[in-house]
């Protein structure tokens, strides 16, 4: 369903590896994420110990990074559940079965709550579908979305002397060396 969104997908077999994950994406190991789907109900570690995990690695990094949105995924229905998993530090919940919908609907409501992070720009040119495909492939990842389009065109302009310089010393030493 996130695919058929455009979005990309990385999984957590568990509450356990998903506070690893995000681990390593705060200390800059694993490409950032924009959201985060949290299972209630996994094995080894439950959804609201894993988010309160995360959220203590936000505020225990050096400086404290913004809350990444987390949206709870459960199947109890009952009144406390919504409080149960704001309280852990989910911004929202769905209760399952998720409609496609109701989840663009949660998606699209917490990534408006939270400010925009500045894109690094090496990041930007590494993962950039410009640099891989073409201006379609640009156009396509960022429907809808002329801040992020924005964002890549800056980017890729702010690197573009850094590059070709790059590529010329390279160039220069493979003529120097006869390579």
């Amino acid at each position: 369903m996130l695919k058929s969104c455009g979005h990309t997908v990385r999984c957590a077999a568990d509450g356990n590896h998903a506070v690893q994950m995000m681990s390593r994406i705060f200390s800059g190991g694993e490409r950032a994420v924009d959201l985060v789907l949290m299972d209630c109900s996994m094995p080894l570690m439950d959804g609201y110990t894993a988010t309160a995990l995360i959220r203590r690695l936000e505020v225990a990094h050096d400086p404290p990074l913004p809350h990444v949105p987390i949206i709870a995924l459960t199947a109890f229905v009952h009144a406390g559940e919504r409080d149960k998993c704001l309280h852990a530090g989910m911004n929202d919940y769905l209760t399952k079965p998720i409609g496609k919908a109701a989840l663009k609907a949660a998606i699209t409501a917490v990534c408006a709550e939270r400010p925009r992070r500045p894109v690094q720009a090496a990041t930007m040119l590494a993962h950039s579908p410009s640099m891989r495909h073409g201006r379609t492939s640009l156009a396509a990842a960022t429907v809808g979305d002329a801040h992020t389009m924005m964002q890549y065109c800056d980017a890729f302009h702010e690197k573009l002397d850094e590059l070709v310089t790059g590529m010329r010393q390279s160039a220069c030493k493979v003529r120097e060396h006869g390579r």
